[in-house]
């Protein structure tokens, strides 16, 4: 391989079915281990050993300090397909689930699945929308399924996996909740007092607390415009409601936010995502709440009003909004900027303690309870709508536990990694190729609102919605997106609250997204366990390899992700010296003509414009003014005195004296190549690039002087010469 092309190559490791069985041996010595001997606690009721029943909200006994290979901590669905993937790559793996349910919010009323592209979904996370569609033999397709069918599906796979479930039990708060030595978690500790050890963890929450316990860098809230050059990023333009006549309560936090494209620490707003049902056999009246106060809502009487003098006629989404699934049975969710959510109501969840978040909880339940009961049954209700609210009730047969109410609210974001990638719009929209691709998203760019305020002229105005109308793109999540910098862990996992800027995160945010995040982390972590690596230090091939075999979906969305010269692709996007070619497409390996060379030499070395026309051949070319102006600085003399052929490809050697004229780069009396001596015009600036480390040559003897260069191999080239320069 030519000695600029080169790129490095990551040892491939193969699972054998030998592996495989090697681990369901452990499993099987590690339940008689903990049996005889590590237990900690004894539950009445509940068997040595043995997961807690679902509806049974004491945990299972935990062992102390018990070196497992994986322990991942969340049963979310990402958490789930982790430990799943985990196990069936041959690793001991238990998981610590806070609740007395798995499922995470798809089974907890999330159940319309919102999914982009569905030809991203692959391996696993598959086989899981497969196995839900064949449980319920769903006309509805794959992606619109009941609570209990997801729960079901998620036990059915953890328990075919041989992974244990710890319900009932969460991260302990305060100090000495995560224990290290240096880079790496030994081991964590539990509320209920039990410690545990692992060889690899997987912070698999909604909340991220793991990763924060163990000292993670994480931030909360948006990121400015300015910091990653991100066009919807901070605060966004106000969005007018309503006019609130003067004295009117409206019944919820109100919260003006700082100026537009400013950073904060808020977040999208939540509210629980409920599942109703329109066969009156199998409804549940919507519950009145404690304390309930119909005035809570005069804001709502008044926006209808409103919108009713304005010629509209009432319907469900001047309220909310309901998806079919199956069985009569429907999603719930806000819709518009006046609905089920409460921006303002959840800021201080992520930091929360325990405790608070309980009482966060509290208040969007009986805020959303109340609402519901309010549109069933306050004659001030429009009639056409409150007929249409009564045509739903909760299902008589979901969340039994809970008086028919999810368990969980809808958080649609909360703490997010600042790890050894960042994620932002850039990678949604323009640079979708990584070269370390673990799965992708597709979902379109999409923030519910975050702040809500009155401003000055008596409006209720709402805030930091984006995305309707947007539309689905395949994008690659990179593997360094889960992965913590190694000073701060070495052996943590993140797919949930991944790294990833508020605009990004919009469109990573989704339950699909976190699954196929969780396989990675999974088969990664499995693959840490074994080996005893660092899990920044996996082969990201290896890797890639083993999430294929299992049918993941890893085609590179662009055009970059495989090349050599990605990451000067990147810098010279950044940069503003190289353009896409085509939505997401930047061709590395097309030729560079003589007018890209004036396109990219331009920005690269911010040149002025030119005094005079140059040439008679680029009359009207796009190029012209670039090409002047790299004239006027002495870097081309043209292809003739009068012309400059702007359609022509640029050879290795005539892209030497371009650069060295350019960046005016030293004489040298060294001869470095064997294969220029005929290129007599050219030689003296071969060598001289050379010299400083622009180039070394297609081999270590040999330039390739006559070779057409390609866009990739430019890129590496002007970015060497600006390092050179700054130097």
């Amino acid at each position: 391989m030519p000695a600029d092309e080169q790129t490095c190559h990551g040892r491939h490791l193969a699972e054998s079915p030998a592996r495989h069985g090697a681990g369901r041996g452990r499993r099987r010595a590690l339940a008689v281990t903990v049996t005889a001997a590590l237990l900690l606690t004894t539950v009445p009721g509940v068997a040595a050993g043995a997961e807690a029943r679902p509806d049974d909200p004491r945990p299972a006994p935990l062992a102390a300090h018990l070196p497992i290979d994986v322990l991942v901590y969340g049963g979310t669905p990402g958490g789930i397909i982790a430990a799943v993937a985990a196990a069936r790559a041959g690793a001991d793996v238990a998981v610590i689930e806070p609740s007395t349910h798995v499922g995470g919010m798809m089974s907890n009323g999330l159940s319309w699945t919102d999914r982009g592209d569905v030809g991203v979904i692959g391996g696993i996370v598959d086989e899981f929308f497969d196995r839900t569609q064949a449980l319920e033999g769903s006309v509805r397709g794959r992606f619109a399924f009941q609570p209990s069918t997801a729960e079901a599906v998620f036990k059915q796979m953890l328990s075919e996996a041989g992974v244990t479930v710890y319900y009932g039990e969460r991260l302990a708060e305060g100090a000495g909740a995560v224990t290290k030595s240096g880079t790496r978690i030994t081991a964590i500790r539990l509320e209920s007092g039990p410690t545990l050890a692992a060889h690899v963890f997987i912070d698999a929450s909604y909340e991220g607390d793991l990763m924060a316990r163990a000292g993670v860098s994480h931030r909360i809230g948006r990121e400015s415009a300015d910091e990653y050059a991100e066009p919807l990023a901070g605060v966004r333009p106000p969005e007018v409601i309503m006019t609130v006549p003067p004295g009117l309560d409206p019944g919820f936090p109100l919260s003006a936010p700082g100026p537009v494209g400013s950073a904060d620490d808020r977040i999208q707003d939540s509210h629980y995502r409920l599942c109703l049902s329109t066969n009156p056999a199998n409804q549940a009246p919507f519950p009145q709440p404690a304390g309930y106060d119909p005035a809570r809502y005069d804001i709502n009487v008044e926006y209808w009003s409103q919108l009713a003098a304005s010629g509209q006629s009432p319907t469900l989404h001047w309220a909310m909004h309901a998806d079919l699934l199956v069985k009569s049975k429907w999603d719930l969710n806000e819709f518009a900027l006046l609905s089920l959510g409460l921006p303002g109501a959840n800021y201080d969840y992520p930091e929360a303690s325990y405790a608070e978040r309980a009482s966060i909880d509290a208040y969007h339940r009986d805020y959303q309870q109340g609402f519901l009961y309010f549109l069933a049954n306050d004659p001030s209700v429009p009639p056409a709508l409150q007929d249409q609210v009564n045509a739903f009730g909760l299902c008589a047969d979901e969340f039994t536990d809970n008086a028919n109410w999810p368990r969980l609210l809808y958080l649609r974001e909360s703490r997010r990694m600042v790890g050894r990638h960042v994620l932002t719009q850039h990678d949604v929209g323009t640079l979708r190729s990584k070269p370390d691709i673990i799965g992708m998203a597709s979902y379109r760019l999409d923030s519910h609102a975050v702040s809500r305020w009155i401003d000055d002229q008596g409006r209720l105005v709402a805030e930091g919605s984006f995305g309707a109308g947007g539309v689905s793109q395949r994008w690659a999540i990179p593997y360094r997106s889960i992965t913590p910098e190694r000073a701060q862990s070495s052996n943590l996992l993140v797919p949930v609250t991944a790294s990833a800027s508020h605009v990004s995160f919009s469109s990573l945010r989704m339950e699909p997204s976190y699954m196929i995040m969780g396989q990675a982390a999974g088969t990664a972590a499995a693959m840490a366990a074994a080996s005893g690596s660092d899990v920044q230090d996996l082969s990201v091939s290896a890797l890639q390899n083993a999430l294929k075999a299992t049918g993941s979906v890893l085609t590179d969305p662009g055009d970059i992700g495989t090349s050599t010269f990605y990451s000067h692709i990147v810098w010279a996007y950044f940069e503003g010296i190289i353009a896409p070619c085509g939505p997401g497409k930047f061709c590395p390996t097309q030729a560079v003509t003589r007018a890209m060379m004036a396109d990219f030499l331009v920005p690269a070395l911010d040149l002025p414009p030119a005094s005079q026309d140059y040439f008679t051949d680029d009359n009207g070319h796009p190029s012209e003014d670039n090409i002047n102006r790299v004239a006027e600085a002495g870097i081309t003399l043209g292809c003739t005195t009068t012309t400059y052929c702007p359609s022509a490809t640029v050879t290795r050697a005539q892209m030497a004296s371009f650069l060295t004229r350019a960046w005016d780069l030293p004489p040298t009396s060294q001869d470095f190549f064997t294969d220029d001596e005929t290129f007599t015009s050219h030689e003296d600036d071969i060598n001289s690039i050379a010299a400083v480390g622009i180039t070394t040559g297609c081999t270590p003897t040999t330039y390739c002087p006559g070779k057409t260069v390609t866009r990739g191999e430019m890129m590496a080239f002007v970015h060497r010469a600006t390092i050179w320069a700054g130097s």
